[in-house]
């Protein structure tokens, strides 16, 4: 009961549009949380706030932190699933939307190991492949998308796929099969 009233206290505060101390308190305060009570909801309740506050103070070097550590805990929790899916499929797109898509790779290949008949793991398959064409990594692209051609026929990403393999094989001077890729996008 006093953890919990610990957390409820810490998460009513204001700190949103407060000043840099305030900050520091709450993380300071959720951080001995999740310390004194790891494996429990609260802990990772708090470890969230620690996140927040990170992002309100604009460090991104910390908050990076903060949200793999919550990953982490995520995996360890008893949290249904589908909060747990939509925490990862939160910060694995905020990753690839801040253009870090290694660490965006790292949550979506997280989802796919923990969760590979979920739905979302084909979306997680395509996500991989895209942050491998981003990071110019053509020929690894090619590989994670044929994952979807050939291992989900009734893909909603199958389409895309065929026609984002065609444009990695554009880009490594493979016209001929770009051609062929881009044509099999388009008979679906």
């Amino acid at each position: 009961r006093k953890v919990k009233a610990k957390y409820e206290e810490i998460a009513k505060m204001d700190w949103r549009y407060t000043n840099l101390p305030l900050y520091n308190e709450v993380i300071g305060q959720a951080n001995h949380l999740v310390s004194t009570f790891p494996d429990t909801t609260t802990a990772i309740k708090s470890q969230y706030l620690v996140i927040q506050c990170y992002e309100q103070k604009m460090d991104e070097m910390e908050r990076d932190r903060a949200v793999k550590k919550y990953i982490e805990m995520l995996f360890g929790s008893s949290l249904a699933e589908n909060k747990i899916l939509k925490d990862l499929r939160y910060f694995s797109n905020k990753y690839f939307e801040e253009e870090k898509y290694l660490q965006a790779k790292d949550i979506y290949i997280k989802i796919i190991s923990s969760y590979p008949t979920h739905s979302l793991a084909e979306y997680a398959q395509y996500k991989i492949a895209s942050c491998f064409q981003r990071l110019g990594k053509y020929k690894e692209a090619i590989t994670e998308y044929n994952k979807i051609t050939e291992n989900h026929s009734n893909s909603e990403w199958r389409k895309d796929s065929y026609k984002q393999m065609g444009d990695c094989y554009a880009l490594i001077g493979d016209s001929e099969t770009a051609l062929q890729m881009y044509q099999k996008a388009f008979e679906l």
